[in-house]
């Protein structure tokens, strides 16, 4: 049960050398099993033998062994987990080792490129086999490495985007503005339980009736808890519904974000985290919770077509290194806030409040306020303030 990345790119690798050289026997190995020329039992017969320090041996030989303890019951099982175990490390090691190559290094090599089509389905192995033995620590660090990798997926913005987000007047609220903070909350805070598909998917319960080994199942369903999500909106401070939906009836008020395109197009990093924009795709199909695999667009970013109206723009961040339902994420200098509309009952005192705030703090910063248009009453003015 896995959320598979919606946006897989194949990467060939370069087989070039002797037939001697055992990294090319590995590779010519792999490719016809890959290509299912061979069976699981030829690509074994073929590489079990080799002994070459090599991030794709290492994963190949700890999946084998790890299915061997599966299927047997034998008195050599406690040799053969500390042989999955051993083939771990040694790939852990070399995954630190690649991840630090550059792009000008890695061209050519072949082991980097199967290090980069295989590393995600190692990290949830390596999960798996931690969890399997009873480490959950260990287990729930390789269960993160699996969710930050497979979320590397570039943004669907490739350039700066300005975005609405229509908030209510609260201490958080707030604290953004002062911080300049965007807030980023586990959908288990929102109002609808339905929101985020990966929520119900993920949970242990339901993750339990998709498999036959459920060994992992509890400590891969907590490595979700590190997702959180923020909504913006391509609807304008014009949006009537929004105001009333999102904006406290019209008290609250209406921020314009600009954001950069550094700050939406993140790239790989130490700290594992991530975030990226998507827009919503909306749906009125059934979506059954009995799937075995989930991608990433349906887990984060898929809604009922009731919600449509929103045109929603989500930013999904996914951070292990904190912990708790909320996270702050720095705008970066590049970003700012263009614009703030106060709703047409906005009070006073909360207009001068965060006009205080944010003067000094945004460049060239402009403040509107909704007025009623008398002409048509379902179409506001605006009055720049």
């Amino acid at each position: 049960m896995k959320i598979n990345n919606d946006n897989t790119n194949d990467i060939s690798s370069n087989n070039d050398g002797l037939n001697f050289n055992p990294d090319v026997k590995l590779y010519n190995a792999y490719k016809k099993y890959d290509t299912n020329l061979i069976t699981d039992k030829d690509l074994w017969s073929q590489i079990k033998d080799l002994t070459n320090d090599n991030f794709l041996r290492y994963y190949l030989f700890a999946k084998h062994m790890y299915e061997k303890v599966i299927a047997t019951s034998s008195n050599d099982i406690k040799k053969t987990i500390d042989s999955v175990v051993l083939n771990i490390e040694k790939a852990e090691l070399r995954d630190l080792k690649l991840k630090k190559l550059s792009i000008i290094d890695s061209i050519g090599n072949a082991e980097y490129h199967y290090w980069k089509e295989k590393r995600n389905e190692f990290y949830f192995l390596a999960g798996e086999i931690y969890a399997f033995i009873g480490y959950e620590d260990r287990a729930l660090y390789w269960f993160k490495k699996y969710h930050y990798t497979n979320l590397l997926l570039k943004s669907e913005f490739k350039k700066e985007i300005s975005l609405f987000s229509f908030r209510n007047i609260t201490k958080y609220a707030y604290a953004d503005l002062l911080n300049r903070t965007i807030t980023v909350s586990h959908p288990i805070k929102m109002n609808d339980p339905f929101d985020s598909i990966f929520l119900l998917w993920a949970n242990s319960q339901n993750l339990k009736s998709l498999c036959e080994r459920v060994q992992h199942i509890e400590t891969y369903s907590k490595s979700f808890d590190y997702f959180r999500i923020r909504s913006f909106s391509k609807c304008n401070y014009k949006d009537t519904l929004m105001w009333s939906h999102y904006g406290e009836e019209h008290t609250g008020f209406c921020i314009k974000y600009r954001l950069s395109e550094h700050f939406i197009n993140e790239k790989e990093n130490e700290s594992n985290s991530h975030m990226y924009l998507r827009s919503m795709d909306y749906t009125c199909d059934d979506i059954k919770l009995c799937m075995k695999t989930i991608d990433s667009r349906l887990a984060f970013t898929t809604k009922h077509s009731k919600w449509k109206y929103e045109k929603e723009i989500r930013l999904i961040s996914y951070n292990p290194n904190i912990e708790g339902h909320f996270d702050s994420i720095s705008l970066d200098e590049n970003s700012n806030i263009d614009a703030i509309y106060f709703g047409y009952k906005c009070q006073e005192q909360d207009i001068i409040t965060i006009k205080n705030i944010c003067e000094g703090r945004y460049k060239g910063i402009k403040f509107y306020k909704m007025k009623l248009n008398p002409e048509n009453v379902y179409k506001m003015n605006i009055e720049k303030i």
